[in-house]
């Protein structure tokens, strides 16, 4: 059970750290929107995931054939992330002289439901959360139902949890931050996004 929840931990850890569209539109919503917000569009990832987990737990053999049988949803994804990472570049400069970080005035729903949105469109998060089920969960020395809901309950709350850390340490560097320094945070945020987009189009494609 010990090696269980130790591998639950790596996991949540490791998922905190890869460094996709979240892990960056994280670090720029703490930096300039605030803490509270950062934290509520992480709380919108994290129930994607949990929907995620959800469904593979129940689909995870049939819907991996799937996915790799239907290249349109990489398409799809693929392309969402590629035109919002483009928007993202186009406002890039669009600041004003000094970050005045506002929380009172931030829309928390909305940035909830787009942390939700910006996870739920990443076909490669799908096959991760089907990948762990598939070959982590028949080795868990407890298979069971409570077990397996322990084991992603571990993941989820130490990933989470990495992130609060993360998001404070970007919300200390704010007054750091400048209209020059957001420009080139949002440049490369949106050049990760349209990476991504255009890397998972091409799987589609391919």
């Amino acid at each position: 059970m010990i090696t269980d929840l130790f591998t639950a931990i790596s996991i949540g850890f490791f998922l905190s750290f890869v460094l996709g569209p979240v892990f960056f539109v994280l670090i720029e919503t703490s930096i300039t929107k605030g803490f509270r917000a950062a934290i509520s569009l992480n709380l919108g990832v994290v129930l994607a995931d949990v929907f995620f987990i959800v469904f593979c737990y129940y689909t995870s053999k049939q819907l991996v054939d799937n996915i790799n049988n239907q290249p349109g949803l990489f398409v799809l994804g693929g392309s969402i992330l590629l035109v919002y990472g483009a928007y993202i570049f186009t406002q890039r400069k669009k600041e004003d002289k000094k970050i005045h970080v506002e929380e009172s005035s931030t829309n928390y729903i909305g940035l909830f439901i787009k942390g939700f949105a910006l996870n739920i469109i990443n076909i490669a998060v799908l096959l991760f959360w089907a990948g762990v089920i598939l070959v982590v969960v028949p080795n868990l020395n407890k298979t069971n139902s409570l077990g397996v809901f322990t084991f992603f309950t571990t993941i989820l709350v130490s990933y989470f949890l990495t992130d609060v850390l993360k998001i404070f340490i970007a919300k200390k560097l704010t007054s750091k931050i400048n209209t020059e320094n957001t420009a080139i945070i949002k440049t490369i945020l949106s050049l990760i996004l349209v990476i991504s987009g255009a890397v998972i189009i091409a799987k589609g494609a391919l």
